[in-house]
């Protein structure tokens, strides 16, 4: 039960928020360009509506696990999820200290030069379909399957074995953090607020509280995302646009061009001109000459 519970929390949103490293989708247009391109233009890289299906879809296999194993162990399923509200006093304590460690480490992680996630937040925030399925998606539906999960099925379940309550602590934390899709440093912020999020459960034993405190986190940092692109996001893809293209990679040049354009305030012709020399460098003058006709 449990390796199938992971799978789906690996195989549902984890390869959709860093679309362009799908290897199998560079496999496509490495070997027919064209198709593989239109493929892409297709905007299927949405990542924000494809993490709320991947959620919607998998919230109902949660429960009906959970609610098989609290059986076994001969407690209700509403006491074995820690389906309980807390008091105002834990709910606030708790999510103050949740909120000083994330950005108390990402403080420090900054000041030491590290930056945690960056660039593939931002492109699973660029890729969505549909932003109020985005915010649905990582608010609502993501933090109530992923407490379920781990702080409900995972946590419950492993301090009643041999491992123990420290044991299933450590060990429900680092699969969190290994099911998302970040850097190093990404990983090591995500694990401690896992180590917090499970403390959080166990000593107010109310997975819901766990449920708000993972879905302000994820509300602020989808806020200060779409705050950076609506002022900086011209500045930032033109930046990696230049960089992609001075690496010959042309094609994610384009995309990062695009980017640029669409967070202008006004005709971008810098981002258009960009975009041409991209599309010509990569070998596809017909795009090039579309973007030359709407830089005139």
């Amino acid at each position: 039960m449990v390796a199938g519970f992971l799978g789906l929390q690996l195989l549902a949103p984890g390869w959709m928020l860093d679309p362009l490293d799908w290897p199998n989708l560079y496999e496509v247009y490495e070997t027919a360009p064209g198709a593989g391109r239109e493929f892409m233009d297709t905007g299927f890289t949405g990542s924000g509506t494809m993490l709320f299906f991947a959620f919607l879809a998998a919230a109902p296999v949660a429960f009906l696990m959970a609610a098989a194993l609290a059986r076994r162990y001969h407690v209700s399923a509403k006491s074995f999820l820690g389906l309980r509200w807390p008091t105002v006093r834990q709910a606030l304590a708790w999510t103050a200290a949740l909120l000083v460690l994330r950005y108390g480490i990402t403080a420090l992680l900054d000041r030491a030069g590290i930056e945690v996630g960056g660039e593939s937040l931002i492109d699973g925030y660029r890729a969505s379909w549909s932003l109020p399925l985005l915010y649905l998606g990582a608010v609502v539906l993501g933090p109530a399957f992923e407490a379920v999960l781990f702080r409900g099925f995972l946590l419950e379940g492993l301090r009643r074995s041999r491992l123990g309550v420290l044991g299933a602590v450590m060990l429900t934390a680092g699969l969190w953090a290994i099911c998302h899709s970040y850097e190093a440093a990404g990983l090591a912020v995500i694990f401690c607020d896992g180590l917090l999020l499970a403390a959080a459960r166990l000593h107010t034993r109310s997975t819901y509280l766990t449920i708000g405190m993972h879905a302000l986190v994820n509300l602020l940092v989808l806020i200060q995302i779409g705050s950076f692109l609506s002022h900086d996001g011209t500045r930032y893809y033109l930046e990696r646009g230049r960089e992609h293209f001075e690496g010959k990679q042309y094609w994610e040049a384009a995309l990062d061009f695009q980017a640029a354009e669409r967070y202008a305030k006004r005709p971008c012709a810098e981002c258009r001109l960009g975009l041409a020399r991209a599309y010509q460098a990569d070998g596809e003058p017909r795009r090039a000459e579309e973007a030359m006709r709407g830089h005139r």
